[in-house]
């Protein structure tokens, strides 16, 4: 490549979003960085570094070249989205929440800045602006809005006598989560047939009164209006206080009880099962999964038996566990699998996966290990989460302090095995 190459700043901004593809956000930022030295007044070369930056977790110096973009284009919304992003990260949710209205206010009409600015508030607990904000995101191409291609009128919530047609969206723990509201909506309607992810069709079947259907499966029947599922909190003025929380609202078929509690070895003393990696393309990925190898202080503490709930757990990563650990995980089909396999042990402990909802929604006992600045639903702070009563939250004092959270966990498990033993 000649020198002349090297520094076409359209050559460099494409060779940056092939590293960004790939995920070499280090590699990308320093790509970047050559655009802002060649073309030192252009604001989208810092725009673009500080998004690579962010990306790489070198927040400080994200926010250095984001507001040095706003300072060369003051008109950018997009820039002071990125920078409500970057401050989202670093914990200053006030700037966040500032820079992401400002965004909205230079163009109302970029529905991820709405989204965005939705998450913040939702983060913060203000449930009733927050979920009213989030509509916004069935206007983001990347969001599976199905409900808004059916042809029918959308619900407004209110009682109704014909039948509603739901539909789930983004990813399976989101479905998981606010499947509770279908209930609400069987609540309002003559009849509700809701519309999923195959793998969730056969532990979502549970939920009373309400037909549940694959996405690949043809719909049947008359309906007179439609709504998605995470609309629902929005339509019924859902406060955080007012979240329905009665578990379980999800329960395993029989079948998959029997299968998987024979299939569960039953082990001596208290039956943990672990989950510790989520889907790595969702959005709220980053920083939120661990290696099973984090996790080994657990395995130190006496009279547990560990089984893997991670249903892409490999062979040498489960060798790397210094005892015997049962692979229940890489046997699911279904998320009734998975619910059925929970019902079999005491507790689950987990990552911010599509797990954690399973054990919560079917009311066992789960310990959530989150990132710092974890996806809004699991708020800021505390033990506790007005979505399931049965979770206890484990939470990271420091950005990507894995090992205080799991030392906190392993602490807690020690007391929980010691108030489980009968007295002698």
């Amino acid at each position: 490549m000649s020198r002349i190459t090297e520094d076409d700043p359209q050559v460099l901004a494409l060779a940056a979003a092939e590293l960004l593809r790939e995920r070499d956000y280090v590699g990308a930022a320093k790509i970047h960085r050559r655009r802002t030295e060649v073309a030192p007044d252009n604001p989208l070369a810092w725009r673009d570094l500080g998004d690579a930056l962010n990306k790489a977790g070198l927040l400080e110096d994200a926010a250095t070249a984001t507001e040095h973009a706003i300072a060369l284009d003051p008109e950018d919304p997009h820039a002071f989205a990125y920078l409500a992003v970057i401050q989202r990260n670093m914990g200053d949710m006030t700037a966040a929440l500032s820079n992401a209205e400002k965004a909205i206010g230079l163009n109302p009409g970029i529905a991820a800045h709405h989204v965005l600015h939705a998450e913040l508030l939702l983060a913060q607990g203000d449930f009733l602006a927050g979920f009213r904000e989030y509509e916004w995101r069935l206007g983001v191409p990347e969001v599976f809005a199905p409900a808004g291609q059916s042809g029918l009128p959308m619900w407004d919530g209110a009682e109704i006598d014909g039948h509603v047609l739901l539909t789930g969206e983004q990813g399976f723990g989101d479905t998981l989560q606010f499947s509770r509201f279908a209930l609400m909506a069987a609540g309002r309607a003559a009849g509700v047939t809701f519309v999923v992810h195959a793998p969730l069709k056969s532990l979502l079947a549970s939920l009373p009164e309400i037909t549940v259907v694959a996405f690949n499966e043809p719909v049947e029947g008359a309906f007179e209006a439609t709504a998605n599922i995470a609309s629902l909190p929005h339509l019924f003025g859902i406060t955080r206080e007012s979240v329905p929380a009665s578990v379980p609202y999800l329960r395993a078929s029989d079948a998959a009880r029997e299968k998987w509690h024979t299939r569960a070895p039953l082990g001596a003393g208290l039956r943990v099962g672990l989950g510790w990696r989520g889907n790595p393309s969702g959005s709220h990925d980053r920083g939120r999964s661990v290696t099973l190898d984090q996790l080994i202080p657990l395995s130190g503490i006496e009279g547990v038996t560990f089984h893997s709930l991670q249903r892409d757990a490999e062979t040498m990563e489960l060798a790397s566990w210094p005892k015997a650990i049962h692979d229940l995980g890489t046997g699911f089909e279904t998320f009734d699998d998975t619910a059925a396999a929970v019902s079999a042990l005491d507790l689950v402990i987990t990552t911010d996966t599509a797990l954690a909802h399973v054990a919560g929604a079917t009311g066992h006992p789960v310990w959530l290990l989150l990132k710092r600045w974890p996806a809004w639903r699991w708020g800021l702070d505390g033990a506790e989460t007005p979505w399931y009563p049965t979770m206890r939250v484990f939470r990271q004092p420091e950005t990507g302090d894995w090992e205080s959270v799991v030392a906190d966990a392993s602490t807690a498990l020690q007391a929980f095995i010691s108030d489980s033993r009968p007295p002698v």
